[in-house]
């Protein structure tokens, strides 16, 4: 005899979801927290707080200055921004970036708005 038991309920696929979503929750979150706490270490690697102030107000001040290895980034960001300098322009008000040349183009022609 076959057993043939009707279909009742949540499909087979939403019950994999629902037990799939809290641990791809959980994942996601050990993720976020994983990168948040090498941007923290990245930031304090790369800056020191010197001091606070207080300004008007009595608003609490911090101010930053470069640790030697954040200082380290200088030829990096100035070469950044040479090359920002050479390849975008402003036309207009509008900035964009210069186009490629047609050596260099993608394969897929990209649509721009």
């Amino acid at each position: 005899m076959e057993n043939t038991v009707p279909h009742i309920g949540r499909s087979r696929s939403e019950e994999a979801k629902s037990q799939v979503a809290p641990m791809v929750n959980a994942i996601m979150s050990q993720v976020f927290f994983y990168w948040a706490a090498k941007a923290c270490a990245l930031q304090q690697s790369l800056l020191q707080k010197c001091q606070k102030q207080f300004g008007r107000g009595h608003v609490p001040r911090v101010d930053y200055a470069l640790t030697p290895l954040g200082a380290s980034l200088e030829p990096i960001i100035k070469a950044i921004a040479v090359w920002g300098e050479e390849n975008v322009f402003c036309d207009s008000g509008k900035q964009e970036v210069r186009p490629l040349p047609a050596s260099c183009a993608p394969a897929v022609a990209l649509k721009s708005n």
